[in-house]
């Protein structure tokens, strides 16, 4: 009997097996990332002989999308038998046909590829009658880009360098027709020095960043000259402008330079690809959060409006996917800001689009946030309960939340308890210093709170002294509305 159960173990786990190989494999993880309209795209492009020349591929890619949600219908061997009904499963065979596949997945994703900008497909149009020297439809594409150019008025660091290009080949084809084209000579500078300003500033908006939250030094000599070279060619442009304005804010963190990053943002909200700005709404909404920090609190006021911004205008959303802790963020602020009716709808509409495996873990932790917000401390325990997140920032958010309501519901006991628990979780190393800072603050004046003397009232002003001192402490108005 031993042996029987033995093999029927065996043979369970090469089921598994396969079937594990089949699921992880490249092939269906980008499958699975496909909409319904993608599908029919994909599917058509393999019915077409000049991309297909696999007999099996169109059967494989259709067996993958009847089963793609049954997990025992995509093991290997049963693929395999549907494909190749009467022939000896061959692990071989079914490895080159899934890659052939793969191969033919990614030719599709290139050729759809968003990013692929108006002008860039003006600039091949050119190359195509260039190579076919055919002046009259070169002429027409020639005169269809200089329509496009007065229209409009932003153009993304892609776009830029795709006109660098096109003014190339227009130079370059009134060359060999013996013709001087100053003009065309100075916009084929222009355009190039654009696109090296635009990018040169997008890439030291992010250094700068990054040194502020890491504490780092990265050599940056070279920004200074962008910078005054900018400041004196290129503020015109609504983009170069931006990132210019944008530079200045984060390297002197001065208040008075928001309001023209803010209102440069603004006038650049129209671009057609959002994800060319998202960049600059994520620096706006960092310096005011350090703001925030640093206890201007009109800047929470200025946050949410730069998050209603970024969902209204769908900035924040890249293939329809949020963040999670965007989306954490967001309401954070909502309730801070008492929009308690916004933030309960922006939890319940953006809960299927966040961009994680573990969606209902972060719809879990926010939605604790709400229900405390709302006084409803026995429901957001349930949620918190629920949740079984391991990323240690969440992780540290919900022990927060789970204190705050003990400390509403008198249970001082076990608030405490929880926050000597909270204090060993931020030993850990991989908690970034400015977090670490908060959180051993927040413990440290819960604490404080709880123990001290209720009708102290000398005690409660020191305290309160103390805490509105804080530079870095997120839940400074809690506290705060704990000593009233």
């Amino acid at each position: 009997m031993s042996d029987v159960l033995n093999v029927y173990i065996l043979f369970c786990n090469v089921i598994l097996l396969f079937l594990s190989e089949m699921l992880k494999s490249k092939l269906i993880q980008v499958l699975k990332g496909f909409s319904k309209k993608e599908m029919e795209g994909l599917y058509d492009f393999l019915k077409d002989s000049n991309f297909n020349k696999h007999d099996k591929v169109i059967e494989l890619l259709v067996y993958i999308i009847q089963n793609i949600g049954i997990n025992p219908q995509l093991s290997k061997e049963k693929v395999y038998s549907n494909l190749f009904q009467l022939e000896k499963y061959n692990d071989s065979k079914l490895r080159h046909l899934m890659s052939y596949l793969l191969r033919r997945v990614e030719e599709f994703g290139f050729l759809q590829s968003k990013n692929i900008n108006g002008y860039e497909v003006i600039s091949r149009q050119l190359s195509f009658y260039e190579d076919r020297s055919f002046a009259k439809g070169f002429n027409e594409v020639a005169g269809m880009f200089t329509t496009k150019s007065k229209h409009a008025k932003v153009h993304t660091s892609e776009e830029k360098l795709s006109r660098y290009h096109i003014y190339t080949q227009l130079y370059n084809d009134a060359v060999k027709r013996n013709r001087t084209e100053i003009e065309l000579l100075s916009a084929l500078n222009q355009s190039l020095d654009q696109f090296f300003v635009l990018s040169k500033l997008k890439i030291a908006c992010g250094v700068l960043n990054q040194q502020t939250i890491f504490n780092q030094t990265i050599n940056s000599e070279f920004f200074n000259e962008t910078i005054e070279y900018t400041r004196i060619h290129y503020l015109e442009d609504p983009m170069i402008s931006l990132y210019y304005h944008l530079y200045r804010l984060v390297k002197s963190n001065e208040i008075s330079m928001y309001s023209i990053a803010k209102n440069s943002f603004l006038e650049s909200i129209e671009i057609e690809d959002k994800l060319e700005i998202k960049d600059a709404l994520l620096l706006l909404i960092n310096f005011c959060i350090r703001q925030i920090n640093q206890g201007n609190k009109i800047f929470e006021t200025e946050v949410f409006e730069l998050y209603k911004v970024g969902m209204l205008h769908s900035i924040l959303l890249e293939k329809k996917k949020l963040s999670p802790f965007t989306y954490g963020n967001a309401i954070s602020i909502g309730i801070k800001q008492g929009a308690i009716e916004w933030v309960a709808n922006f939890i319940e509409t953006y809960r299927f689009y966040l961009d994680t495996d573990i969606s209902e873990d972060f719809y879990a932790l926010n939605k604790s946030k709400l229900l405390f917000a709302q006084h409803k401390y026995n429901e957001a325990l349930e949620f918190i309960n629920r949740s079984t997140i391991q990323d240690l920032l969440s992780q540290l958010q919900l022990r927060i939340i789970q204190i705050k309501i003990f400390v509403e519901l008198d249970e001082y006991a076990l608030a405490t308890s929880f926050i000597d628990n909270f204090k060993q979780m931020l030993k850990r190393k991989n908690i970034l210093s400015y977090h670490k800072e908060n959180f051993k603050k927040i413990a440290k004046y819960i604490l404080k709170v709880i123990q001290l003397a209720p009708y102290s009232k000398i005690e409660k002003e020191k305290l309160k002294q103390e805490i509105l001192q804080q530079k870095v402490l997120s839940e400074k108005g809690w506290l705060l509305e704990k000593l009233q």
